[in-house]
């Protein structure tokens, strides 16, 4: 989850010790003059003139007194500092930086001055330089706690989080009672994964300034990560009571009752969420959890394009500044890179490991860049030893990991993370190889213009369908998701270890509890209704799911302990055990994925319901590869009917099962070799389209004989 964009995390600009963003107001010092100019003091009561306008607002009236003393001495600095303030205040930041730049070089020693240049320079998203500028006004005056905090930020964008910590600390040394400083502070904790300290910063912020929305924001999504859904619920409504029209704490409360199955307000949340992001998208929701609201292809691509473009189109458009050239090379096979945050214990893995150690070393040559946590796991330990090289990029800066990738000379760049947790997109941003790839971790278009190709499959992204993404699709014949042949599966334990009734038909889904849609959870519950005796066994993934859960089941007339709940254990032991449910039951519109892969794994069918989106037909796509295309249903009607019968004739549902059973190794689902030399075939496809300097377009690879 993203944070939000407060302004305790940003920079701001100041004309003078006194002029700054202060939580309460302070008298304006009224800057020293240029001992150049001629009359002194009628100089002076023009500039206090043209302040007292500025302060008040009146931005035309203060511009047109600081430009009639420019035109009277153009190299004034006082002037130039505070004309360069109101045109960026305006948006005019390459105006701005060239008027803070004629009173730099007029008067060198002001750091207030090199502070402005350095807020521009971050707007303009030129961070390198915005460090240097930050940097010569702590040369100047070191206890300048804007200038720590600005410094901290620009070394925040960088993705230089360690240093910028650093930043926010000094400045608060300086400056206590700083909340912003708390703020960006809290910001940064919580991207390295320090949650307690996280929420302790935003804490102390609020004591300073109690009720400040975004604040507030920052510490519900702190909270949430940290696993206290009921009081990041709290501190986000607390934020919208003081700013109801507060979108990303709109989207980020609508996500945490949707973990907590709460769903009170789930239509009139979704309806204004969707009518916010469509009308008057700000950017500030996380298009990762729009996949899961019922929004169509089209409205889901237009406005991750538009978050995109706010987003990382600054880094894109400075990437030049790095100098990367592409001139193709004589090698014999292609350098493949894989870039994630999830090279540990995680769903990614389990999926891709045996792709990478499947690869043709004859033809490809395979690289993973991992900016994520080391969590000493033996899937990370199997993941790098899979890759020729593994190399651990998350203490670079965003610029730093590009040049390594870049100095790697890497082809074809495989981003695993898309816009999920951890992501880092400002690294692809950069584009440090000539072909960028979306792939697996994200299940939806990134809406960026430097990605050049999507894979999928014909089932989840039709080429009709190619509008809706950003990038060309690339089609894998059967399946675009990779499986782990290795995965072992446990014993399976009694149904009474389970906590499952001796009799009786078991539903299962293992999904996440944000997936769960008050509308499919209302069609389980008539199966419930229709199928005596019958149980649905849902993954615990909190205690207030579970109390909210039962509480909706009873309301609609379905006793409390005809749910059972699971708690989460090693995937080994997990597979396991699912051996004992009798049918999954999909989630709609974001279908189960590896979920759905683990559950076919296990030999245990599953029914899904498919629409449109990319995120609600990967189960289609699983259920296709793996030969049981009969449990896939475009309707809700269809959906509910086709589980109704299966539990209800079970020698029909028997047959089904023992030919997964039977057949699960000799399906294109889990055949690892066959999925292997698909991708291949499409890398290879893509780096053949660019060396003849055709653009990105689909591509669709022939099934192996």
């Amino acid at each position: 989850m993203h944070l939000t964009s407060c302004p305790g995390r940003r920079h701001r600009l100041t004309s003078g010790p006194d002029c700054r963003d202060r939580p309460s107001p302070r008298p304006f010092r009224v800057p020293l003059i240029s001992r150049r100019t001629t009359s002194q003091s009628s100089l002076l009561e023009t500039l206090k003139r043209g302040v007292s306008s500025h302060r008040a607002g009146r931005l035309k009236e203060a511009e047109a007194i600081y430009r009639r003393i420019i035109a009277a001495d153009p190299d004034q600095p006082d002037a130039n500092n505070l004309l360069g303030v109101i045109t960026a205040q305006q948006g005019r930041n390459e105006e701005a930086l060239a008027l803070l730049t004629k009173a730099i070089v007029a008067k060198p020693d002001n750091p207030f001055a090199h502070n402005n240049a350095g807020t521009v320079l971050l707007a303009l998203g030129r961070f390198d330089e915005a460090v240097a500028a930050f940097q010569n006004a702590l040369n100047i005056r070191f206890d300048y706690a804007e200038a720590h905090n600005n410094l901290g930020i620009a070394l925040y964008e960088q993705g230089n989080i360690e240093e910028s910590i650093a930043g926010y600390r000094r400045a608060l040394e300086h400056r206590p009672n700083y909340p912003e400083a708390h703020t960006n502070l809290g910001n940064a904790l919580y991207k390295q994964g320090h949650l307690d300290e996280a929420i302790a910063a935003h804490t102390a912020s609020l004591r300073i300034r109690p009720q400040h929305a975004q604040t507030y924001c920052n510490l519900g999504i702190a909270l949430y990560e940290h696993g206290e859904l009921d009081k990041a619920q709290i501190a986000l409504a607390t934020a919208l009571e003081s700013q109801p029209e507060y979108a990303e704490a709109q989207g980020v409360r609508f996500t945490v009752k949707r973990y907590l199955c709460l769903w009170d307000d789930y239509d009139d949340t979704f309806a204004w969420t969707r009518k916010h992001l469509l009308a008057q998208p700000d950017h500030k929701i996380d298009p990762f959890y729009c996949l899961s609201l019922p929004l169509t292809a089209s409205e889901q691509h237009q406005y991750t394009r538009k978050w995109a473009q706010a987003k990382f189109a600054p880094v894109y458009q400075q990437r030049d500044r790095l100098r990367f050239s592409f001139v193709p090379g004589s090698r014999e096979g292609l350098r493949i890179g894989y870039l994630s945050a999830d090279f540990r214990e995680h769903a990614v893995s389990h999926l891709i490991v045996e792709v990478l150690e499947k690869h043709d070393r004859s033809r490809f040559e395979i690289f993973a860049y991992s900016y994520g946590p080391d969590d000493n796991s033996p899937l990370r330990d199997r993941v790098a030893a899979a890759c020729d090289h593994f190399v651990d990029i998350s203490s670079l800066s965003h610029d730093s990991a590009a040049r390594r990738i870049y100095n790697d000379k890497i082809d074809v760049l495989v981003d695993l993370q898309g816009y999920t947790k951890l992501s880092r997109p400002q690294i692809s941003a950069l584009k440090p190889a000539p072909m960028l790839v979306n792939f697996l971790g994200y299940p939806g278009t990134c809406g960026a213009k430097w990605v050049d190709y999507l894979i999928a499959d014909p089932f989840i992204t039709p080429p009709q369908s190619s509008d809706h993404y950003a990038e060309r699709l690339v089609l894998l014949p059967d399946c675009y998701q990779p499986n782990d042949r290795q995965r072992v599966i446990g014993s399976t334990p009694t149904r009474a270890a389970c906590g499952l009734p001796a009799s009786g038909f078991v539903f299962c889904n293992f999904n996440q509890s944000y997936k769960i849609t008050p509308a499919m959870f209302h069609v389980w519950m008539r199966l419930l209704l229709a199928v005596p005796g019958s149980v649905l066994w849902l993954l615990e993934s909190n205690r207030w799911m579970r109390d909210n859960l039962r509480r909706e089941a009873e309301s609609r007339g379905v006793g409390a302990e005809r749910l059972i709940f699971a708690p989460k254990l090693p995937l080994e032991d997990h597979l396991g055990r699912l051996r004992q449910a009798d049918l999954g039951v999909d989630t709609f519109p974001y279908t189960s994925h590896s979920t759905a892969s683990d559950t076919l794994w296990a030999g245990v069918p599953l029914v899904t319901l498919t629409g449109e989106t990319f995120a609600s037909r990967v189960a289609g796509s699983l259920l296709r590869a793996v030969n049981l295309t009969e449990l896939i249903t475009c309707t809700l009607a269809d959906y509910f009917n086709l589980i109704l019968t299966l539990a209800r004739t079970p020698e029909k549902l028997a047959v089904i099962r023992a030919d997964l059973e039977a057949n699960r190794l000799r399906t294109p689902l889990f055949d690892s070799d066959r999925y292997t030399a698909h991708l291949e075939s499409a890398y290879e496809m893509m780096w053949h389209n660019y060396l003849s300097g055709s653009a990105a377009r689909i591509l669709a690879v022939e099934p192996r004989s």
